[in-house]
């Protein structure tokens, strides 16, 4: 029973608050990356004169406000790696030390993308959308990237959570089995009543975990896991619970972000056309003006023609009468 204690405790504080932290991490990442999209379509109307630069501005605050969160988020998440490494099995020691690595990676990389962004905005208030757009193209990349190993980190964790939970789970069916083995010579009211109390206080919360841990890594997030105790297993489904909540944001604001992405495209793609309209009226302007133009000019001739005529005919007049 103190192995399963264990267990459930390295559970509890350990495996949950890891995957609740670099979930945290992946939510604030993706609600950054919208910033840094609205940031763009915003620059793009700043630079055909339809918006000021107060919404601009409003989502460049907010980018910068969210990297000043994901940076202690990654540090701290490093640390309690750190700190879960100290007791770790080898088993568990492995996972974390690539865990640990890869932390380090994805802190780099949030680095190298928030510079990026940094120097795009600084195009964005200049009004440089071409320099804009050529950059774009590598911070897309870096973009993905990181989104793809943080998501790629947090299903790692989440696996090893799950099995860590089944091995815990195992471990107290071979308990309930050597109890049933040990009490096989006590009175059978005595062995009717542990079964029942292990069975109330372990495998049922126990159960329930598992199976809203399964629903979860098959992105189900319909199943609740009740809390029965407020004990180790009970600190376990709560801990569910704030993971499930977490999640389900982090999907909201990945629909969110693809909304925006699509919204971006459809303002670039009209604001082409409205520079290809404006061309088009000042192109017909221009042949219209250079159009009057010459008949004036010709009216002007005519009349210079009419002039130089009667002028040689009086002429020929005068010199007719001398």
């Amino acid at each position: 029973m103190n192995l399963i204690g264990a267990e459930l405790e390295g559970i509890a504080e350990r495996d949950l608050p890891m995957t609740a932290a670099i979930t945290e991490i992946t939510t604030n990442q993706l609600e950054q990356v919208i910033h840094f999209e609205r940031a763009i379509r915003f620059g793009e109307e700043l630079a055909s004169g339809q918006d000021d630069h107060g919404a601009l501005k409003k989502s460049i605050e907010q980018f910068n406000k969210l990297t000043h969160l994901i940076e202690p988020e990654i540090q701290a998440a490093e640390i309690l790696v750190e700190h879960a490494l100290v007791s770790a099995t080898a088993l568990e020691t492995k996972e974390f030390k690539h865990v640990l690595k890869l932390l380090n990676k994805i802190e780099g990389e949030d680095v190298t993308y928030d510079a990026q962004a940094n120097r795009t905005f600084v195009l964005l208030k200049a009004g440089d959308i071409s320099q804009v757009q050529i950059k774009l193209k590598a911070i897309s990349t870096v973009q993905k990237q990181l989104d793809l190993e943080l998501n790629s980190l947090l299903i790692e964790i989440e696996n090893f959570t799950e099995t860590a939970a089944k091995t815990a789970e195992a471990h107290a069916k071979f308990a309930l089995k050597l109890i049933f083995i040990i009490s096989g010579l006590a009175l059978i009211i005595g062995i009717v009543t542990s079964l029942w109390l292990v069975r109330r206080s372990i495998l049922r919360p126990l159960n329930a975990v598992v199976t809203g841990l399964d629903a979860l890594n098959a992105n189900n997030m319909n199943v609740d896991v009740p809390v029965y105790h407020d004990d180790e297993i009970g600190a376990v489904a709560m801990a569910y619970r704030t993971f499930k909540t977490t999640m389900i944001r982090a999907r909201e604001l990945e629909e969110e972000q693809q909304l925006q992405k699509r919204k971006s495209n459809e303002n670039q793609r009209k604001l082409l056309l409205d520079m290809a309209d404006n061309f088009d009226a000042r192109v017909g302007e221009v042949v219209k003006h250079v159009g009057s133009s010459a008949d004036t000019l010709k009216e002007t001739a005519g009349a210079m023609n009419n002039i130089a005529k009667q002028t040689s005919e009086r002429a020929v007049a005068v010199a007719a009468a001398t």
